[in-house]
């Protein structure tokens, strides 16, 4: 179609073809060329262009989705609405600048995206419990009152010496202390 030819003509679902035929008369056999329909070629036709246009439209939607989580992953109010929205759950209600200073110093991005992978994949109710253990870590609360302070999972002399656990090992970590209080 691209090059000028007539999609109903084109080589690749041919409809017509001609037929070698053979008739018997009266102890006679003669041979025909005739043309053919090929009807399977016909339901083949309808067939790529229904897939190619589902395979369009699966394009699109997932173009828009891409550009879709790169806005809500690089957003930062989106950021802030996600980490908030999910502390509620706990009945914690931050002020907008500890969440962002949560965001920027702690969960930065790849905190963020493990966070929403975790929303997309285990749950919203298993990522906000998660964000909240992060949360009462970073701000040092116990997670039964939030105004005696806990120790949290890292010391001041891991500190010190530089010796502090992977975001990735301690979301790990959390993650399954929250599997396991939740299944007891």
């Amino acid at each position: 179609m691209g090059q000028g030819m007539d999609w109903r003509t084109n080589g690749f679902f041919p409809r017509v073809t001609f037929c070698d035929l053979q008739t018997r008369d009266i102890g006679q056999s003669r041979q025909h060329t005739v043309q053919c329909v090929l009807m399977i070629n016909m339901f083949a036709e309808k067939i790529y262009i229904f897939l190619w246009l589902w395979f369009f439209v699966f394009l699109f939607v997932a173009i828009f989705n891409f550009i879709f989580w790169i806005y809500r992953t690089m957003s930062m109010r989106s950021k802030v609405y996600l980490v908030m929205d999910a502390l509620k759950l706990h009945n914690v209600h931050p002020t907008r600048s500890s969440v962002q200073n949560f965001i920027s110093s702690f969960l930065k991005f790849d905190g963020v995206v493990v966070l929403r992978l975790i929303d997309s994949n285990a749950g919203y109710v298993q990522m906000a419990d998660i964000l909240y253990q992060l949360w009462t870590n970073f701000y040092g609360l116990n997670s039964g009152s939030l105004n005696s302070p806990s120790p949290p999972i890292f010391n001041s002399e891991a500190v010190a010496v530089g010796m502090l656990p992977r975001r990735a090992d301690l979301l790990v970590h959390l993650y399954r202390s929250v599997a396991i209080y939740r299944y007891r």
